[in-house]
């Protein structure tokens, strides 16, 4: 189960997740919080629907302050289940994903050591990736992930401004080059042979000097 599907499933019913969904919550970090957000979310829509809403009456009669609370509830309620669809639903945009995928890994790569070129090469070339040189910063981590449905090399490469997370997207075409910002994250998603290269780190002065070398030293094979 991939973490799009968790939250859909979680958003609907937090309460009721299947044997899948609560194993894959165990793994992923990200989609256990997300889950506890809507359980509170699902808490509070529940004591929300107790509180009695008043009948309209005369509508130049003042409200009573147990009126007011009944209207504030009423809504409270309106609020929390636009709210609660949105939340189902969530942001499907490239960079918000990314963002999601590195936040889950961050204690995966916390202990990663520095890889050899012939590790290296091994994951990138499974991947369709080579290197047209030998990097010029060490490469702490390098693994295949799942990403939407494909298996994309997860990269963790040390820069002179501190370490950055490099995914190779080889089905993520985009037009040109995006920025972003989010969650104390900074990143670019740069076009690259037929898809792209997601650089991403908290430090933005990292992840610039990561996409002046790293884009031109990947070369895509297949």
């Amino acid at each position: 189960m991939e973490c799009n599907e968790f939250k859909r499933v979680a958003g609907a019913e937090p309460q009721r997740l299947s044997p899948i969904a609560q194993q894959h919550m165990a793994q992923c970090v990200a989609c256990e919080r997300y889950a506890r957000h809507m359980l509170s979310l699902d808490g509070l829509l529940k004591r929300a629907l107790q509180l009695p809403v008043p009948a309209v009456g005369n509508p130049l009669q003042r409200p009573t302050s147990s009126r007011w609370l009944a209207m504030a509830a009423s809504l409270l309620l309106t609020v929390l289940i636009a709210g609660g669809s949105w939340l189902a639903w969530p942001r499907s945009t490239l960079a918000a994903e990314l963002i999601e995928h590195v936040s889950a890994e961050q204690d995966i790569v916390a202990a990663a050591k520095p890889l050899s070129p012939k590790e290296l090469d091994s994951v990138l070339r499974r991947a369709g990736v080579r290197l047209k040189s030998t990097p010029q910063h060490p490469v702490w981590y390098a693994m295949s992930c799942p990403f939407r449905g494909n298996d994309v090399p997860h990269l963790i490469v040390e820069t002179a401004q501190g370490r950055v997370t490099v995914l190779l997207l080889a089905r993520e075409r985009v037009r040109s080059v995006q920025s972003f910002e989010e969650q104390g994250y900074r990143g670019t998603i740069l076009p690259s042979g037929p898809g792209s290269i997601a650089i991403i780190a908290t430090n933005e002065a990292a992840v610039a000097e990561a996409a002046q070398h790293v884009a031109a030293a990947v070369e895509w094979i297949e």
